[in-house]
């Protein structure tokens, strides 16, 4: 037996061959070249107090976007950043990455600048952060 034809779509190119019995399909090599093996894609660690500033910070935007004015705004701020807000407060573990490092030390500079305590923090702080910056 023969070859059948090529399939109408041009992504369907393929011949169908009849091989002791079974049919077999034969795609085109333009259509579906051979890769050979693709290796995966790496595995990120976990780095659970890079979670924390990202949900921190997620939570942070949604409030500032949706917070309703007057005594409302408080209940919002415990729905929304409050919690984060206690687990970066309550943190005790290292940075487990130099993401992650470099991360918190943003979230300070970031939030120092909003009600800054001491002259002397805001330059240390940008000092770390340019040079871990430089490290990447």
């Amino acid at each position: 037996m023969g070859d059948f034809p090529a399939a109408p779509c041009l992504a369907l190119r393929c011949r169908w061959r009849l091989d002791r019995g079974a049919a077999a399909v034969q795609t085109s090599p333009k259509v579906f070249p051979d890769f050979g093996r693709i290796p995966a894609a790496p595995v990120e660690p976990a780095d659970p107090l890079l979670d924390a500033i990202g949900a921190y910070r997620a939570s942070l935007a949604d409030y500032n976007a949706n917070a309703p004015e007057g005594d409302a705004a408080d209940a919002y701020a415990e729905q929304t950043y409050g919690p984060p807000m206690t687990g970066i407060e309550e943190w005790e573990a290292p940075a487990t990455t130099h993401r992650s490092a470099l991360e918190a030390l943003r979230l300070a500079v970031d939030e120092n600048e909003g009600c800054a305590t001491n002259p002397m923090v805001a330059p240390l702080l940008a000092a770390v952060v340019a040079y871990l910056e430089g490290q990447s």
